[in-house]
């Protein structure tokens, strides 16, 4: 997991590849429109959606196999938890379809962040996480953009293949 400033993102990653999806992700606003937008096919793509932050006893930890996770708030802010791949139990199969495991949660993540507007989060797929937790005592309204990059098209600079 990988969590900074918008502006730092070259700290990480290099390549028009990288460019060209954070680029993409700075170029929105919180009047951006919610849908899914394609960057590059299958392989690159992104949506905006808003939901409302809830208790991590309502949440939903989940992983994924075939693609990395960017996720970065544009209105509001959200909690996510973080958990090692070794540390959770599987509450459902693997569903490729939608590529998505669910895991019970035994107990708080190992980490927790607080996103807000102008940071990210990237998560690879050993990164267990429960996104869209309340920050403070009450539920709240959040606009995100979630950008899914296939782990192949970064192949030679993310060696591993979950």
């Amino acid at each position: 997991m990988i969590v900074d400033r918008l502006d730092n993102w070259e700290c990480y990653f290099s390549g028009d590849t990288w460019k060209m999806i954070f680029d993409f992700i700075k170029s929105l606003t919180a009047e951006s429109e919610e849908k899914k937008y394609v960057l590059d096919g299958d392989a690159i793509y992104a949506g905006i959606g808003t939901g409302e932050t809830k208790p991590a006893e309502e949440g939903k930890i989940e992983s994924h196999k075939k693609y990395i996770d960017i996720q970065v708030p544009l209105a509001g802010v959200e909690g996510i938890e973080w958990y090692a791949l070794d540390e959770v139990e599987p509450k459902t199969d693997y569903d490729p379809q939608k590529d998505v495991i669910l895991y019970h949660r035994n107990k708080p993540g190992t980490s927790r962040v607080d996103m807000a507007p102008g940071t990210f989060v990237l998560l690879y797929p050993q990164d267990v996480h429960m996104p869209g937790l309340m920050v403070g005592p009450a539920r709240a309204r959040v606009k995100k953009v979630v950008v899914k990059v296939l782990v192949e098209v970064l192949q030679p600079t993310y060696g591993r293949v979950y």
